[in-house]
């Protein structure tokens, strides 16, 4: 008899570095900043682990890449508005992902006070 495996697979890309003009100070908009996202989808991972086969699973350059239109991309005030935007685009454009989990950090935020850095974190998922 068989066992049942219950699965909860992901894939996750971390410490993704990028410069941009995200922020609601007017100094924000107009000399980029540094971003860091990390990211982690859910997915199921049996059929490209069986088959070894990069076609059958959701490639990390292609993530990443996806990522990077959204971050430099179009300016948002908010953090929360990037970090929201990404998780929305990866979903749409990549039907084997479940759930996602976006961290946005902000090294550089305009805070009164001595920080390693802010940052937002986001889950989201796929609706049914």
């Amino acid at each position: 008899m068989t066992t049942p495996i219950s699965r909860r697979d992901k894939i996750f890309i971390r410490d993704m570095a990028f410069h941009a003009n995200h922020g609601a100070f007017e100094h924000e908009k107009d000399y980029p900043q540094p971003f860091l996202v990390d990211f982690e989808g859910e997915m199921f991972l049996a059929p490209s682990a069986e088959s070894d086969d990069a076609g059958d699973t959701v490639r990390y350059d292609l993530v990443a890449g996806t990522i990077r239109e959204v971050v430099e991309g179009e300016r948002y005030n908010l953090i929360e508005t990037l970090a929201e935007e990404i998780a929305e685009r990866v979903l749409e454009t990549y039907a084997g992902i479940e759930t996602v989990h976006v961290r946005v950090r902000k090294p550089h935020a305009s805070v009164p006070a001595l920080v390693g850095e802010v940052g937002v974190e986001i889950f989201r998922r796929r609706e049914k």
